[in-house]
């Protein structure tokens, strides 16, 4: 099983390779269209380099609409299927 942690901390890698910023620029609720550097093509890097990671393909809608770091990790998470908070509620 992978951890909403786990997957945030291969987000903010990919994040600062990608921009070539510091990782304590990047909070769970930064804004991933507001990075220092970011255009569109950089966060569709960003996006393919995550999926390519954990062999899964987020539907466009969901790439779109996450825009925190979190929003784009429970996304992650969702499509594994492998991940349950406590409680056994899907993160949404």
């Amino acid at each position: 099983m992978t951890s909403i942690s786990t997957i945030k901390t291969k987000i903010r890698e990919t994040i600062c390779q990608e921009l070539q910023i510091e990782p304590q620029m990047i909070s769970d609720q930064a804004s991933l269209r507001d990075m220092p550097g970011i255009e569109s093509l950089k966060f569709l890097r960003i996006i393919l380099c995550v999926e390519e990671h954990y062999n899964i393909e987020l539907e466009e809608q969901v790439v779109f609409s996450a825009n925190t770091v979190e929003a784009l990790a429970i996304a992650v998470a969702n499509q594994l299927g492998n991940l349950q908070p406590t409680g056994g509620q899907r993160y949404v």
